[in-house]
């Protein structure tokens, strides 16, 4: 997140959320790296590839599919 930015939860799916509107090279560095930790984070421990699905709740050990292709 960009600094002094902070992560903001919805009450429901459909409530709107209203964030803060940031430049574009800002916005795209933030997704950027907030897409390059999700993979870093998620990756398979041994493999390193990416899980077909992440599930909040679910423990780092899951046998879940794993995407290779």
């Amino acid at each position: 997140m960009p600094p002094g930015a902070r992560a903001v939860r919805a009450a429901a799916a459909n409530d709107p959320v209203k964030l803060a509107a940031l430049p574009d090279d800002a916005l795209l560095e933030a997704v950027q790296r907030e897409t390059f930790r999700y993979f870093w984070e998620g990756a398979h421990p041994v493999s390193g590839l990416a899980f077909d699905r992440r599930t909040a709740g679910k423990r780092a050990n899951d046998t879940d599919p794993i995407t290779v292709g």
